[in-house]
């Protein structure tokens, strides 16, 4: 099964299951697809996060429920996977800025979001500042040291969490011992079904006998890599549609399947990044063929 049928498989089942509750780790395993790397697939193939979509297929059946039928309001909250009155008309009036009472009292009009399907869609060759791309090569285990955070994918756009961590993390990379050449690497992994990750700004060492007060070390693991270079400014929500060509474009049309040993790799090279080259490689962890 390749990855499109993965994620159309957890779609199918979500449609059939609006009544019932539904978990990122159930849809998972349901579509057979790799718990580790599922919410990224599924966010750059759907458009949307998993719940997200979940909560918008649930709202859209409840509104076309109370402006066809005469079904009482509790009852169609049920039926769409609410167990209270309370918390469906907070979901419902947060989507539609309409109460449920409310819409089907006036004749208005608003937006439904359809089940999607993914076996039949076109997939867009749009390499959002891909320059070059991509690049599959092997390296061996090494170690970096740098400083680490873990936070939710929201968290990061809201707060800018990674960029930051970077700028204070720089500041002190000259108190590393024995680095290895300029190149750090941003190392993302132990990411949990997209409610949070853990991520670790870092340059690669020779050892790591010297680790600085309030750094760690990481060992990134021996691994068959698909590489991109992008090149754009610091704004994240370019950073993340350059994943999102990654997981929903490139990975479906190729013959490659993810690796679970971790999540992704950034790779900049400072000796240039610093000049305003403002360019920086993705390494994603493949499986050997």
């Amino acid at each position: 099964m390749n990855y499109i049928e993965c994620i159309q498989k957890s779609l199918d089942y979500i449609e059939e299951n609006l009544d019932q509750e539904i978990t990122v780790e159930n849809l998972a395993e349901i579509s057979l697809c790799s718990k580790f790397h599922f919410h990224r697939l599924f966010k750059a193939m759907v458009g949307i996060g998993v719940m997200e979509y979940v909560r918008k297929r649930r709202l859209t059946i409840a509104a076309q429920k109370l402006h066809y039928t005469c079904e009482s309001i509790i009852n169609i909250a049920m039926d769409v996977g609410y167990n209270s009155h309370t918390a469906f008309t907070r979901a419902f009036k947060g989507l539609y800025d309409l109460s449920p009472i409310e819409y089907r009292n006036k004749e208005v009009s608003i937006d439904h979001f359809e089940h999607v399907d993914v076996s039949h869609r076109k997939l867009i060759n749009n390499k959002v500042g891909c320059i070059f791309g991509p690049r599959i090569f092997r390296k061996s285990s090494f170690s970096v040291v740098g400083m680490k955070i873990t936070c939710s994918f929201d968290e990061n756009k809201d707060t800018r969490a990674v960029p930051n961590l970077w700028y204070n993390f720089l500041e002190r990379r000259k108190e590393i011992a024995g680095l290895v050449g300029e190149i750090g690497f941003g190392v993302s992994f132990d990411s949990c079904l997209g409610k949070f990750f853990n991520y670790i700004a870092s340059f690669e060492v020779r050892d790591i006998k010297s680790i600085p007060e309030g750094m760690e070390y990481y060992t990134v693991p021996s691994s068959l890599y698909a590489s991109f270079l992008f090149k754009f400014n610091s704004d994240l929500g370019r950073f993340y549609e350059a994943l999102d060509y990654v997981y929903g474009v490139w990975l479906p049309q190729s013959k490659y399947k993810l690796s679970n040993q971790m999540d992704l790799i950034e790779a900049v090279d400072f000796t240039q990044y610093l000049k305003e080259d403002n360019s920086f490689e993705i390494w994603i962890p493949l499986q050997d063929d």
